[in-house]
């Protein structure tokens, strides 16, 4: 299509423009070059640390503790005893406060730990700091690291997030629909009904509270919430409020899993509403669904695996929804993208994503001239890494919108 071929023409004029900026990148470090560590409570979830006591982190921010060595600093624990803990990070995520409260021990235990150590994203250890003694701490299994923007501006990776605004916080009853990905251990059943409790930076169910959110690529209507291997995604509607909590795989693995969503709406799909303004583009509020027509790739040069891309849900109906920037929100929240061009034929959106890999998310949304319906949507998604090797990797999607009601 003439239209693909054109982006591509402008993508590699991008790759080209962008390349210093990519290889400068980000060190994931602060301003000072120490490395960053984990986020939010969340990340330490499935993972266990050893520095006299072995502290096992389970998911909901419980743990199990034990210390059987002799003449050790810390409280003894002849078998391993459960306990909940808390992680409070500071502002550049190089440094943090480890609390863990352990049953049948009177005083919390504390640590603040720091320089940490990184096997790419991954924590493999650190050190803890307690009475005034520094402790060396070696980590089994993943505690995933902060990942901040890269310099000069971009908008890939971990920020953390502001406050959840008042409209979204409270009590909220949801039922929980799955998605045909294979659920893991920690998805609820389809069907499942819970009540949720939204603070300004918690997210609390199920006698579990799950603390520091983070906004991920720059999408700063979604607050995500970790869970060792499940992310809780709270997302914000257009008019303020609630929208929707999505359950799915952390963004840092190469395939993002969605397991489902909790909402409280009966019947999901639709023909939506949408309307235009004078320049032609849709409005605020506008919505509608769409169901997918063909998948073109992941097509990868010079050879696979594949970059990582949005995993654009390929069964039922996939939301598009104005925000009231004028984005483009896509299957709520998947993907949330800028506002570019107009016509009486067609509405584009288009994202550009620095860093390494650099890429490109480009929407266009076809209408009806007469009635400004959508009739067609495509989706092109672009992938480029830099280094270690040149590698590109580029999918292509079209969907037939659902008539309105």
């Amino acid at each position: 299509m003439h239209t693909k071929k054109h982006i591509k023409s402008l993508f590699a004029g991008l790759v080209t423009g962008l390349l210093a900026l990519a290889f400068s990148g980000c060190n994931d470090s602060d301003s000072n070059g120490a490395a960053t560590g984990p986020s939010g409570a969340g990340a330490f979830s499935g993972a266990s640390i050893s520095f006299n006591p072995t502290v096992n982190f389970l998911a909901g921010n419980t743990l199990t503790y034990l210390n059987t060595e002799v003449g050790s600093p810390f409280p003894a624990a002849a078998v391993a005893t459960a306990g909940t803990y808390t992680y409070t990070p500071n502002a550049s995520f190089t440094q943090g406060t480890l609390t863990m409260n352990v049953t049948g021990i009177t005083d919390p235990i504390v640590l603040d730990i720091s320089s940490f150590t990184r096997n790419g994203t991954n924590v493999t250890g650190f050190t803890a700091r307690s009475g005034g003694q520094s402790y060396p701490v070696t980590v089994t299994g993943t505690i995933t690291a902060y990942q901040p923007a890269p310099s000069g501006g971009g908008s890939t990776g971990e920020t953390r997030a502001a406050d959840i605004p008042s409209a979204m916080q409270g009590s909220h009853v949801l039922t929980f629909h799955k998605s045909e990905t294979t659920a893991i251990s920690g998805v609820p059943a389809d069907g499942t009904e819970t009540t949720f409790t939204i603070g300004a930076r918690t997210l609390a169910f199920n006698g579990r509270t799950l603390t520091d959110p983070v906004f991920y690529n720059g999408n700063t209507l979604e607050w995500l919430f970790k869970d060792g291997s499940i992310w809780w995604a709270v997302s914000q509607a257009v008019g303020g409020g609630l929208n929707e909590i999505n359950v799915q795989g952390p963004y840092s693995a190469s395939s993002v899993a969605f397991y489902g969503q909790y909402n409280d709406r009966a019947d999901e799909g639709g023909g939506g509403s949408v309307s235009v303004d004078g320049d032609g583009k849709f409005v605020a509020g506008s919505i509608f669904y769409a169901t997918l027509n063909t998948k073109t790739g992941p097509d990868t040069v010079p050879s696979t695996p594949h970059l990582s891309t949005p995993n654009v849900p390929e069964t039922g109906q996939l939301k598009f929804e104005i925000a009231n920037n004028g984005d483009l929100i896509v299957g709520d929240s998947l993907m949330v993208i800028p506002y570019s061009a107009a016509d009486i034929t067609a509405v584009t959106y288009v994202q550009v994503l620095t860093g390494n890999p650099l890429g490109t998310n480009t929407v266009t949304i076809s209408k009806n001239t007469t009635t400004n319906a959508p009739t067609n949507v495509s989706i092109y998604i672009v992938r480029n890494q830099v280094t270690p090797s040149v590698k590109t990797t580029q999918v292509t999607y079209t969907f037939t919108p659902v008539p309105a009601e």
